[in-house]
């Protein structure tokens, strides 16, 4: 289970032509005691991590290796004691093969999500170096700083340091991956979208019981691999700012290769009750 945020397997069965992954959501999953603490509610990206590690069962070809997240949208939330089921299925597209899911729950359609695969990951080109502006005009936030403006705890908190941050504009962030911690594509994902989620919040009203919630991810590319001991720098900027949502971009680095470039992520926050609906 290395690299994923899951300790649940997941199930896939075929028939036909048709593909489905059943995820059996325990209460007992680590990721609920940090997500959120006082509000239990599967993070966007795990269930994008279902539907990757049912598609590596699946795979059309051997030797694919998962490319990016073309698109992610996420409809309803996924609670402890959910059965998540997605159907897959592929389609070729160039040189890359693309895996279509549907997921949802017996509450309804929870999310859609695309995922491209190719044998040879070409690096993508960088997003641009924001690190040395902020750097010098830069706010700094500790723990402490991050946790008065997101509400995500350990485990799933995957910060630890703002490094410089211009309230509306642009932030930068690290992680150090620690060995044992999973450091697959989607907490590489969530890392840098607890990142965003920073930029989003910094500056607005903390009213008390808002749930910060992953709407969409479109052209999440992956570049490569981080390993334990990396320290990984999410630069992120925002593109534009509404009543209740953001739209971020950016990318993550380490050691001056990108290793994840964001081409844009929605987040929004929610009342608790809006976000049980």
């Amino acid at each position: 289970m290395t690299g994923y945020l899951l300790r649940e397997p997941v199930t896939v069965t075929r028939a036909g032509d048709t593909v489905t992954a059943t995820l059996a959501v325990r209460a007992g999953e680590p990721v609920f005691a940090g997500h959120y603490p006082h509000f239990p509610v599967l993070p966007g990206v795990c269930v994008v991590e279902s539907v990757h590690r049912a598609a590596t069962g699946t795979l059309p070809e051997p030797g694919l290796v998962l490319d990016a997240v073309d698109t992610a949208r996420f409809l309803g939330p996924v609670r402890p004691g959910d059965e998540l089921t997605a159907e897959l299925s592929w389609s070729a597209d160039g040189d890359a093969w693309c895996c279509r899911a549907r997921a949802g729950t017996a509450g309804g359609r929870v999310a859609t999500v695309r995922l491209r695969y190719r044998a040879d990951r070409p690096a993508p080109a960088p997003a641009g170096d924001i690190a040395r502006d902020i750097a010098r005009d830069g706010i700094r936030l500790d723990l402490d700083g991050i946790t008065a403006l997101i509400p995500h705890r350990p485990p799933m908190l995957l910060l630890d340091e703002v490094t410089g941050l211009v309230t509306g504009q642009r932030l930068t962030a690290t992680r150090t991956a620690v060995a044992g911690e999973p450091w697959g594509p989607a907490p590489l994902v969530e890392s840098w979208c607890q990142a965003a989620g920073v930029l989003a919040l910094h500056g607005t009203d903390p009213a008390p019981g808002r749930v910060l919630l992953l709407g969409a991810v479109h052209g999440a590319e992956l570049a490569g691999a981080v390993a334990p001991g990396d320290v990984v720098e999410h630069r992120v900027t925002l593109s534009r700012a509404d009543p209740g949502s953001a739209v971020l971009t950016g990318e993550s680095v380490v050691d001056g290769r990108v290793v994840l470039l964001v081409r844009r992520v929605v987040v929004a926050v929610r009342e608790r009750e809006a976000a049980d609906g």
